[in-house]
């Protein structure tokens, strides 16, 4: 697809990614890494630690991240197949409309809504750090903005990014880790802890999954880039586990030892307080354009606009968050997480079996669905439905998944996509 306007700006939006245009496999681990190191993260590990042993804490993060890469992975593989970001991968099993209707701004909203989290936990700490004596809102405001600058450039600022931030980040995370360890003799104190009431092994992997589902689900948005499936295995194994498992492990292991998970206000208290503020601001700044960047190409979709709107609706939806964090979004985390966790992971079943069952994983068989697809919105409904029935069986995102993912192959059995249903690619976008 030919681009239009700035060239420093990405205008492929839900067009097909030319190979000309495919990235290095590991320039894209880099983002997802940058996206897994974030505050909340350690906040989560911090909950899954406080409630387990060290033991059972690591392998609950594990297990927990390798239920994500079961879906996460063949997600990533049929948009490289596609070159197409996830909102459109899923204009054939939702349909058109479908996708753009339900997929499309369940996406954008739950996006900007991490992005405003984002922001505005930032601005908390950074007023914080400095005693207060700048007020929250004014932090967010500003530190938002910064963010909100590379979502909208696109890809390329947020590759940049990513590759200065997180070797940064991991720096930091591991001084906090050492300073818990040894300046704090936490070693005694992390051998003899043990919770005062016990967490499940499926309750420490709910909580692992949830801060990152939904990102997950969207990773069609980035490998689009790929240039083949080994690269999307590679990036998405690279990118995710061993960030993931560091950022949650070190989360835990700080909540144990110093009593605090965020590691910005450990690191505060020590004779590195400029590394507390750069690990602050850096694992902000790249969960935060991500979710922005992500919101974009849903809004895209959503409102039936051209490719190079993408940067427009980035920036539009970025001032809402903006407005979102500055009235303290914060303080309602863990409902948005449970928000995501029941409406997000459905759509992953219904796409995976749409193009690996009956696409047979070939693009050549993949083409949209005019109007709306009811085999997926139904399908879509019972995962989120058998989920919640379920209640605490396993883990809520996983069982979502697995029945949207049985839903979609029995209905699509008995009401196949008929070859009038289907649209040209060019004429959807």
């Amino acid at each position: 697809m030919e681009e239009k306007g700035n060239k420093n700006v990405e205008n492929i939006t839900l067009g097909k990614v030319p190979l000309s245009e495919r990235k290095n496999w590991l320039s894209i681990a880099l983002i997802w890494s940058g996206v897994l190191v974030c505050v909340p993260a350690l906040t989560v590990g911090g909950m899954v630690g406080a409630g387990m042993t060290i033991g059972k804490t690591l392998l609950s993060l594990v297990l927990g991240y390798a239920c994500i890469l079961i879906f996460m992975i063949p997600l990533g593989i049929s948009s490289a197949d596609l070159g197409l970001p996830t909102v459109m991968n899923a204009s054939r099993s939702f349909g058109v409309t479908g996708s753009r209707v339900i997929v499309s701004i369940i996406i954008a909203i739950s996006m900007i809504g991490w992005f405003a989290y984002q922001a505005n936990l930032c601005g908390n700490s950074f007023s914080q750090i400095f005693g207060g004596r700048v007020p929250v809102w004014a932090c967010s405001l500003v530190w938002g903005a910064v963010m909100l600058v590379t979502a909208v450039y696109g890809i390329d600022l947020l590759k940049y990014l990513n590759i200065i931030a997180v070797p940064l980040l991991i720096a930091g995370l591991l001084y906090g880790l050492y300073y818990g360890l040894v300046k704090l003799d936490g070693v005694p104190t992390l051998a003899a802890y043990k919770p005062s009431t016990e967490m499940t092994l499926a309750a420490g992997m709910n909580l692992t999954m949830a801060g990152f589902v939904t990102a997950a689900c969207t990773a069609g948005d980035y490998t689009r880039y790929s240039k083949n499936r080994g690269d999307v295995v590679k990036s998405c194994i690279v990118g995710v586990v061993p960030a993931g498992i560091i950022v949650l492990a070190i989360g835990a292991i700080l909540a144990v030892i110093a009593g605090n998970a965020d590691l910005t206000v450990v690191l505060s208290n020590t004779n590195l307080p400029i590394l507390g503020l750069l690990v602050l601001v850096l694992a902000t700044w790249t969960t935060a354009t991500s979710s922005a960047y992500a919101a974009g190409i849903a809004a895209v979709s959503a409102l039936k606009l051209k490719d190079d709107k993408r940067a427009l609706m980035t920036l539009i939806l970025g001032i809402v968050g903006l407005i979102l964090a500055t009235c303290g979004i914060v303080d309602y985390f863990m409902t948005f997480l449970n928000f995501l966790t029941a409406l997000t992971p459905p759509v992953a079943g219904v796409l995976i079996a749409e193009y690996f069952i009956f696409c047979k994983g070939d693009a050549k068989n993949w083409k949209p669905t005019k109007g709306v697809n009811y085999v997926g919105l139904v399908a879509w409904l019972c995962g989120i439905i058998g989920s919640t029935l379920l209640g605490s069986f396993f883990i809520a995102s996983i069982n979502s998944i697995v029945i949207a993912f049985v839903a979609y192959l029995i209905l699509g059995k008995i009401f196949p996509i008929k070859e009038e249903q289907e649209v040209d690619l060019e004429d959807v976008v």
